[in-house]
């Protein structure tokens, strides 16, 4: 895990004052992030993350797989602008043709903290990857499909204070009174 925070100027946007990136860039081969391929995911903070290469390659060695990437313009500090990996997945005791007793061992590494806590959590498919890592996490692969429930859309209204101030006035004046003389005209009809 790299210690510089990565600012991508391509990716973000501008809700923490450019130390937030904003991911679209996944690998189409790892089944965990296959049904964000169209989506994004909002990073704050986030620190790169990269597979070890002093690790000897033996046939039980952990199998790491780079899962969301950075623009090709992030920067780590002063290092020249390049493609940073922000998330992986690793793996360790799937030797194909080999039948383990405890099965496989697997970790989800992240650069960030904070886009699975409460702040980041409801913005982007944060909630969406929380619940695919999991169930790849727990080797649940059949809940990786893509299709899940979908959380309740809150619809904000943002108006200044003369438009509030009107719309005040509509609602609590001229629809009432609106109604009052269209009353008064019904009854005005019907004495006659």
């Amino acid at each position: 895990m790299g210690t510089n925070i990565l600012r991508d100027p391509d990716n973000f946007s501008g809700q923490a004052r450019d130390q937030d990136i904003v991911v679209n860039d996944f690998n189409p081969k790892h089944p965990l992030v296959n049904p964000l391929l169209d989506s994004y995911l909002w990073m704050i903070r986030p620190r790169a993350i990269q597979k070890s290469k002093t690790i000897p390659q033996t046939a039980d060695a952990p199998k790491v797989e780079e899962l969301a990437f950075t623009g090709p313009n992030a920067k780590a500090g002063t290092l020249a602008p390049q493609r940073y990996s922000l998330i992986a997945a690793v793996e360790k005791g799937a030797i194909k043709g080999v039948i383990t007793e405890r099965g496989t061992t697997r970790i989800l590494v992240a650069g960030d903290s904070l886009f699975l806590a409460n702040v980041g959590l409801p913005n982007a498919r944060n909630r969406d990857f929380a619940e695919y890592a999991l169930n790849w996490l727990l080797e649940r692969t059949q809940l990786l499909g893509g299709v899940g429930p979908r959380s309740i859309v809150e619809y904000r209204v943002v108006m200044s204070q003369s438009q509030l101030q009107r719309v005040e006035w509509l609602l609590l004046g001229a629809i009432p009174g609106g109604v009052l003389l269209l009353g008064g005209l019904v009854w005005l009809r019907r004495r006659r």
